[in-house]
């Protein structure tokens, strides 16, 4: 619809900011023929998109009269899979997209084992530390258990008392050196104490069954899916085989 002259009047009414009538009926037949514009476009797409979905859709009754029933088969399940036309660029795209997932889920695996691992190796530091402290407050259960007023047993307490510290000595050293080695663990995993460690621990227990089915339900699915996508382009590739004989045998 075309525009009305305004005028000097309303033209410099409006350029104030004031409508007016004249100004109000321009902009109403703008916003109309925008309307227009945007419908005809949107014909105009839909129409293009209706021509292409036909064309992809001949294209491939055509391609499929030199495939065999059980192929086709095959390439409707493609179809389900790629929510697409199962041609050798969408199959390609979709190896990519499962050849990520798969990267994922070895990351995954990678970061379980290493997490299990660093685990079973705290605990191993942990029971080193439990034993050399059992060590100790057995030494000392010596020393205190000597008799010290028995002349006769002299010199052989003092060599209980002096093995007794070597033991807590040698003991202290070993605590010392294995929670050195817990200090990696507690930044990796988070934990201060043995009871924050045990909590970790524990988790981590009640978690990996879950972990470890769910992967490996995802890597029965992904086969799954390139069984299918490899069973598509296997009938893909006959019917171009059959389609290029066509042309020589007629």
């Amino acid at each position: 619809m075309p525009t009305v002259h305004l005028g000097h009047v309303a033209h410099e009414m409006e350029k104030r900011g004031a409508r007016t009538e004249k100004g109000d009926l321009n902009r109403d037949r703008q916003e109309y023929n925008a309307l227009v514009v945007d419908l005809q476009k949107y014909r105009e797409e839909k129409q293009a998109l209706e021509q292409e979905k036909a064309r992809q859709q001949d294209q491939q009754q055509k391609a499929q009269q030199y495939n065999t029933s059980a192929e086709r088969v095959d390439l409707k399940n493609a179809t389900k899979i790629l929510k697409d036309e199962p041609s050798f660029e969408n199959i390609t795209k979709r190896r990519e997209q499962l050849d990520k997932w798969d990267e994922r889920l070895n990351k995954n695996d990678s970061y379980i084992r290493w997490k299990d691992e660093t685990i079973r190796k705290a605990s191993e530091h942990f029971g080193w530390i439990d034993s050399f402290e059992k060590q100790i407050q057995e030494a000392e259960k010596r020393i205190e258990s000597i008799n010290w007023l028995n002349p006769l047993k002299l010199k052989e307490n003092r060599n209980i008392k002096e093995k007794a510290e070597q033991d807590i000595s040698k003991a202290r050293t070993e605590i010392k050196f294995h929670d050195e080695k817990l200090n990696y663990h507690r930044d990796k995993l988070s934990f201060n104490n043995k009871i924050e460690f045990n909590q970790v621990k524990t988790q981590h227990e009640v978690e990996l069954p879950g972990f470890l089915e769910k992967n490996k339900n995802t890597r029965q699915y992904i086969r799954s899916e390139r069984d299918v996508l490899q069973k598509a382009e296997n009938a893909l590739e006959n019917a171009f085989i059959r389609q290029v004989a066509s042309f020589f045998l007629s």
